[in-house]
């Protein structure tokens, strides 16, 4: 069995999360205002940083899923880096 570094599992919610939010079409400014919290927090939280039980709780309500639905790998695998594109 393979063991996973904690900071992956967060990041892999994260990105989850971001995945809801736009299959929703909401912008990160949207979503935080749903959710009342500020756009730097949720930016935060979609680039892999902790959160309580109680943020990962009231995202999911707040998208009418389950707690649980948010652990579930994201359909990307590769890490979402922050910041813009690099230039071609």
């Amino acid at each position: 069995m393979q063991r996973r570094d904690p900071q992956t599992v967060i990041e892999a919610v994260g990105r989850r999360i971001a995945e809801v939010r736009q299959h929703h079409g909401l912008t990160q400014e949207e979503a935080a205002e749903r959710l009342g919290i500020s756009l730097r927090h949720m930016k935060r939280i979609e680039a892999g940083h902790n959160m309580t039980l109680f943020t990962l709780s009231r995202i999911a309500f707040a998208f009418d899923l389950t707690p649980a639905s948010l652990l579930a790998p994201p359909r990307s695998s590769s890490p979402r880096r922050p910041g813009r594109p690099r230039a071609s």
